[in-house]
């Protein structure tokens, strides 16, 4: 598999056969910084991010050094974009993330389901997403996730989608839905 040159496990090379769980469809995410936050508005106190810039807000709700207290502040932030650079943060906690995925913004609610670090849980709700492009990518998501927990081909929706609209997060490979579902959806 080639990779994709964003610096974040399970990139893969854009326009590859297997989509980046990051790029989606040719969306570009936004970019990861590699240095630390420019401003360290947090090292305070986490409210101290109430108080900054949108633009030091945005820089800091994007970068994977943010602490994770303070990206649980910065996601109830009433601007959009930060809302949206948290929902793409790989170290934003799963509660934040569970929290994003009902954002009343279609973009922020994106985010969360291209993020790799989102929870099942909030993929499964993001799956039935009012959205088209939240409900596909969450799909998507959902989808490589589960053929890779119980080592099912990425082609064969039959049994991902049998098994996606269940609480796949929550079984193993003996699970009698899982074997169900490889039974009567066996791979190509």
């Amino acid at each position: 598999m080639s990779t994709c040159s964003a610096p974040v496990a399970g990139h893969r090379k854009p326009g590859s056969a297997a989509k980046c769980p990051v790029h989606g469809r040719g969306r570009v995410a936004a970019p990861i910084p590699q240095t630390p936050p420019a401003s360290h508005l947090g090292a305070v106190h986490p409210t101290m991010y109430l108080l900054a810039s949108v633009e030091e807000k945005n820089r800091e709700a994007a970068h994977h050094l943010t602490p994770v207290d303070a990206l649980s502040i910065l996601a109830t932030d009433k601007n959009r974009r930060v809302r949206w650079h948290v929902s793409g943060n790989v170290s934003a906690s799963p509660e934040t993330l569970t929290m994003l995925a009902s954002d009343v913004s279609a973009d922020v609610r994106y985010s969360v389901a291209m993020n790799p670090a989102a929870p099942p849980r909030a993929l499964a709700a993001l799956a039935n997403d009012p959205d088209v492009g939240v409900r596909s990518e969450a799909r998507l998501m959902a989808g490589g996730r589960i053929a890779e927990a119980f080592a099912i081909d990425l082609d064969n929706a039959g049994a991902i989608d049998s098994l996606r609209e269940q609480t796949w997060w929550e079984m193993d490979a003996d699970n009698p839905a899982v074997v169900l579902a490889k039974t009567l959806f066996p791979d190509a």
